[in-house]
């Protein structure tokens, strides 16, 4: 929506739109059906009292949610310190060190990062508060909301405002420059308020009455916009470096928040042509005329759309000249997501539910649009004119023909109302109802051939389909040489290039138009051991090899164990001769790598049910079976995932058809849930994988079934070893590696909160190469982990003694989840709590490394002479690269490796930073390490995107999220407090999830 469509929107739907800010219910020219539900029918009538609470003008501090979130939650971690007897550190990160030179070769990279060049002169940052004052009521624009609409709606209204008051003197006139980021962060070049004030600067600027006729809000009584000094310093020097520290307590990043608005005007001034949202995120209105094609933004199923646009980060890098050097800079990367379309919702059920409307109406058809729908915002249209805009957030099990309610004291269905009010025949009068709850007294009904889908509103999490994620992953795939041309139309649409921009070139700032070259240098590969000490070349373009006929170094036997055929609905089908020639195979395989493979102790067919899987798995492990191979249809439940909701049915859909699956048909996590019930190992292959093992001939494919299945039991496939000079002692005994992962869900309903899960993995088997772990269940949120943290260190430490017969003298800790602005937390709490878990476990003498790896960054690696003719693995970097110079901290030590073959798109380098360095490697040391642990996960033979210890860390942290959702009915919420309606508790959870304490305990049973 451009901000002269709102402008000109009707009076009484402007003020609508404040109302729905804080919950409130505005009445007018509005159409809005108020229905209290009473003995199964609805009852009641429109009330004008708002469900909301009159509120105070907000107090001159910034008023930051996030922030303040923050702060409760560190309280309560630094309480918990305490109750641990464990201090508090300062976070100070680990000394810098000079870069690597270990390569077998060296490539020219360019990369997406764009430097800065900025005046040497001083700019002022100021809060804002934006109030509007409205029939007694006040309401904050500059509220934070996770809403997209309403984000989106209150930052043109800021804008709007701003853009009214700008010629105001307290501004300081044309002369003077200012960066506004439309909510309640203002930096100016000259200090406000003209020398007016003394001490403390609190002016509050406000609209006339003529200027809020202009702007189509004459029924505003008042707008307020608030200018405050901040506590604090308040100016900074732009080409002042000073604030860079390896001292995070000192750190400031103050000059990236500026640099990040800064670059940002243009695009947050023309809402006409730039979609922004937080954290540097901004689409296109109309990528067309940026340059971008229909291709670049297909159509979506369900009524979406994607949407292409910016990922723009503020940073500091060393620049060209390397170590030593500190320069600003800024990356820009093509982002790309999915939208709902602005239409028509009865349209959006027909897209969503292609049968909807013909016949009766199910309940799975009615959790579909539930599932699609909830969340998003509408708003009414009848005759042509605009009315009430309202957030849906349920859909009604009955109809306009069978909802009724009082209106003017007769009981009238809602059909009825239309018919009388408007004179409006509904002609879906038989379709569920929007459901629109402002508070438990107020619930609003709406048809949907009535109601609009509104625009800016991206498709969340719990709104996404199988469906819809196909055409995503297709329009998403974009391959280096593509990637480098989007990416300058995106730097071009921002308009910083400009040299007339007033906010960029005028002021004085200028922005490299080349983006940063590097050096990279490409890691020699390890050599990889099999049986027998025989060891096995690795190509080094592909960072690949073969198993040849070498056999496992530790292989397992395997002497009770079952395979069942799960059967399905689809048109795939095995038969029980081609089953028992599969499975002929599988313990042909096995043997020729050293297993001992017995003949099944039962082989049956079996249905696709919960009960069924249950029955089976309980038998076979009072039989004694240590292991189940389950061969499923792929249009049976093995390979689905839930999508449900609070309060919906327990529907599930094929992660590939995206076809509904029975009620009571079973799932992955079914057989993974009564896996850990009755302690038995599970393994599970598609049909179709099967077939082409048996029908095509793909030995490879069993080849890697067998991989996992000598793994999840135990054994150990390969060991690896590096044989440059120096790096023998790189996995020598006593050093022990530590991978810790986090996996949060989406935002849900605060009455279950969803918890967070932590997961680790750890090289604590009798080889330093295996690698066994599990999860635990915190409390959702980021930094109150303290309490698991220590459970699971000193469960590594006493399961690494046990094993070894001594304690490590090295600790490494790959630490997953963590931003840079959460390095300090980590430091000051984790870092303390990991050192006296290892006191407490008798390790006293050990010393810490911690590094931590992040893949959501938005720098992209891209070799300088990409072709864009080749296949997008040959334009894209080799795997093995490293860059541990010019593009990296200045002050932290830190490295670029892309460890792994990008076969489609463009490489995501993961970046990994050294927090802590008790040991002072040297960073060839830390490199390589890093990178020889990317040739550990067993099951491939090529080398993953992450070292093994975190990445099976995060295969647990998923494992365990998956099994909670399964234990929960499907739907991902638990009570933070108890288990009511069924919901496992986090004590619960943590008690009953995790394999701890169960003949599982010490196999990798995720690979």
């Amino acid at each position: 929506m451009v901000l002269n469509d709102f402008l000109k929107r009707p009076l009484d739907t402007y003020i609508f739109y404040f109302e729905i800010f804080l919950g409130l219910v505005i009445f007018g020219s509005m159409i809005d059906i108020n229905i209290k539900k009473s003995k199964g029918d609805a009852e009641g009538g429109s009330s004008p009292e708002s469900s909301g609470n009159s509120h105070t003008p907000p107090s001159n501090g910034s008023g930051n949610d996030d922030q303040k979130k923050m702060r409760k939650s560190l309280k309560k971690t630094t309480a918990k310190l305490k109750k641990l007897a464990v201090s508090e550190a300062t976070p100070i990160m680990a000394d810098k060190m000079p870069g690597g030179t270990l390569a077998a070769d060296e490539v020219l990279l360019a990369t997406n990062v764009y430097g800065i060049r900025l005046p040497p002169i001083p700019v002022f940052r100021y809060d804002v508060t934006v109030v509007a004052y409205a029939s007694r009521r006040m309401f904050e624009l500059t509220k934070q909301s996770r809403d997209d609409y309403r984000a989106t709606e209150r930052k043109a209204k800021c804008l709007a405002i701003f853009n009214a008051l700008r010629n105001d003197a307290f501004f300081g006139g044309e002369g003077n420059v200012v960066y506004y980021d439309c909510q309640k962060i203002l930096y100016s070049f000259s200090r406000l308020g003209n020398g007016e004030t003394q001490g403390t600067l609190r002016h509050v600027l406000t609209l006339s009455q003529e200027a809020l006729e202009s702007l189509k809000m004459g029924d505003v009584e008042k707008v307020e916009f608030t200018v405050s000094d901040i506590s604090g310093d308040s100016d900074l020097v732009l080409s002042d470096i000073s604030r860079i520290s390896s001292n995070l307590s000192h750190s400031d990043h103050s000059l990236m928040q500026f640099i990040d608005i800064a670059t940002s005007q243009y695009a947050l001034f023309h809402p006409d042509r730039h979609l922004v949202f937080g954290r540097g995120v901004s689409y296109l209105q109309k990528p067309w005329e940026e340059g971008f094609r229909q291709e670049d933004c297909p159509s979506l199923p369900e009524g979406k759309y994607v949407c292409v646009g910016t990922h723009k980060s503020a940073g500091r890098v060393e620049g060209p000249k390397g170590r030593g050097s500190c320069n600003a800079a800024i990356t820009i990367d093509t982002a790309k997501t999915a939208f709902h379309r602005k239409q028509n919702v009865m349209e959006k059920a027909f897209e969503i539910v292609p049968n909807f409307g013909r016949g009766y109406i199910t309940q799975s058809q009615i959790f579909q649009l539930r599932q699609q729908m909830k969340g998003l915002f509408a708003m009414t249209r009848i005759n042509g004119k605009n009315g009430s805009i309202f957030q849906i957030t349920n859909i009604s099990a009955q109809s306009a023909r069978e909802t009724t309610f009082i209106y003017e004291d007769v009981n009238v269905t809602v059909e009825q109302y239309y018919m009388h009010k408007y004179r409006l025949e509904l002609k879906y009068a038989q379709a569920p109802l929007l459901v629109s709850r402002k508070s438990p007294s107020h619930t609003s009904y709406f048809p949907m051939e009535i109601s609009y889908i509104l625009e800016n509103q991206r498709v969340q999490k719990q709104q996404q389909t199988a469906t819809q994620l196909k055409g995503m992953r297709e329009a998403c795939v974009i391959p280096p040489a593509k990637r480098l041309e989007q990416n300058s139309k995106n730097l071009l649409a921002l308009n910083i290039m400009n040299p007339d921009d007033n906010w960029i070139a005028k002021a004085g700032i200028r922005i490299i138009p080349k983006p940063l070259t590097v050096t990279g240098r490409v890691l020699p590969a390890p050599t990889i051991l099999y049986g027998g000490n025989i060891s096995t070349h690795v190509d080094q373009n592909k960072m690949a090899w073969t198993l040849g006929h070498n056999s496992y170094i530790k292989p397992v036997e395997v002497t009770r164990w079952a395979a069942y055929l799960v059967a399905g609905n689809g048109r795939d089908f095995m038969g029980e001769r081609e089953f028992r020639e599969f499975l002929s195979k599988f313990i042909q395989t096995g043997k020729s790598r050293g297993m001992y493979i017995a003949d099944p102790l039962d082989l049956n067919r079996i249905r696709s049910t919960v009960e069924d899987i249950d029955k089976t798995v309980r038998i076979a492990a009072r039989e004694g079976c240590d292991f189940l191979l389950f061969v499923q249809n792929d249009s049976a439940a093995l390979h689905s995932e839930y999508l449900n909701a609070s309060g919906c049915p327990s529907i599930r859909y094929d992660r590939e058809t995206s076809k509904e699956l029975h009620q009571g048909q079973c799932s992955e996590d079914a057989i993974k849930d009564v896996e850990r019930k009755y302690e038995v190992v599970t393994q599970d292959v598609k049909m179709s994988t099967a077939m082409d093992v048996v029908r095509k001939k793909k030995w490879q494919t069993m080849e890697n079934i067998v991989n996992k299945t000598n793994v999840k039991l135990g054994g150990l496939n390969h060991a690896i070893v590096a044989t440059h000079p120096g790096a023998e002692k790189w996995f020598s005994d006593g050093r022990l590696f530590v991978g810790l992962s986090m996996s949060h869900s989406g935002p849900t309903s605060s009455a279950r909160p969803t918890p967070s899960v932590i997961g680790y993995a750890a090289n604590m088997g009798p080889s330093q190469f295996e690698f066994i772990g599990d999860f635990g269940f915190q409390t959702a949120g980021r930094t109150d982990n303290v309490e698991v943290l220590s459970e699971f260190m000193g469960k590594i430490f006493k399961h690494y003694m046990e094993k070894r017969g001594r304690y490590p003298t090295q600790l490494i800790i790959y630490r997953g989840g963590v931003s840079e602005g959460q390095f300090a937390m980590v430091l000051q709490y984790e870092v303390p709590l990991i050192r006296a878990a290892a006191k407490e476990a008798g390790c006293t003498d050990v010393k810490l490394t911690l590094i931590v790896a992040n893949r959501f960054h938005n720098v992209r690696l891209i070799p300088s002479n990409v072709n864009p003719r080749d296949r997008a693995s040959s334009q894209n970097i080799r795997p093995g690269t490293v860059v541990d110079t010019q593009l990296v901290h200045p002050a932290f030590s830190e490295f670029y490796l892309n460890s792994h073959r990008a076969l489609q798109g463009t490489a995501k380098t993961p970046r990994y930073t050294i927090i802590v360095d008790d040991s002072r490697f040297e960073m060839d040391e830390l490199e390589g390490m890093t990178f020889c642990l990317c040739f550990c996960h067993q099951i491939v033979a090529i080398t993953t995107s992450l070292p093994t210890p975190l990445y099976v860390a995060s295969q647990y942290a998923e494992r365990g999220r998956r099994l909670l959702i399964q234990r929960n009915g499907g739907q991902e919420t638990s009570s933070s407090s108890s288990g009511e309606a069924g919901h496992l508790d986090i004590e619960a959870a943590n008690k009953e999830l995790p394999y701890s304490g169960s003949r599982l305990a010490e196999l990798r049973v995720n690979a």
